[in-house]
């Protein structure tokens, strides 16, 4: 009895996750398997996710500026120097905005859902690795809302 009522409560958190409906959230301890001078490889969960629906939240940097989006690092991040070449981190991740909405300006930590896209692009002169294109700002339904 006590196996059928574990299993029946396993399913009902399964189909409440699923009901749920949002994408898989994603975060830096979880983008790399490995990481070396020789180049980082991608962590077997995040590669599944390429392609898909994703949340993820970053701290916003304000420079380098990317045009139609935000680049997004795991700790706070500025260009103090504004030199010509970028120094972000090797794990930035660039969010490049849904056209249809205006998104205005950018919270100094925002949360984000769009489409993960892996690979090395370029950005404005910036390099990143991840992407997250057509990202709309994502509001947390099970949160309630700040005063």
């Amino acid at each position: 009895m006590r196996r059928l009522f574990l299993a029946a409560l396993t399913c009902s958190i399964c189909l409440a996750t699923a009901a749920d409906g949002a994408p898989p959230r994603i975060d830096w301890p979880g983008f790399f398997a490995t990481v070396g001078a020789t180049g980082a490889t991608w962590a077997p969960e995040l590669k599944k996710l390429d392609g898909k629906p994703v949340i993820v939240r970053g701290y916003a940097v304000t420079n380098p500026p990317l045009e139609g989006g935000a680049f997004l690092t795991r700790f706070q991040h500025d260009d103090p120097h504004d030199v010509e070449e970028s120094d972000l981190p090797f794990d930035a991740v660039a969010v490049v905005w849904d056209r249809t909405i205006d998104v205005g300006s950018v919270p100094v930590r925002p949360t984000v859902v769009g489409t993960l896209r892996l690979g090395n692009r370029t950005y404005g002169g910036s390099a990143v690795m991840i992407t997250i294109e057509n990202a709309r700002p994502w509001i947390d339904p099970a949160q309630p809302a700040s005063r």
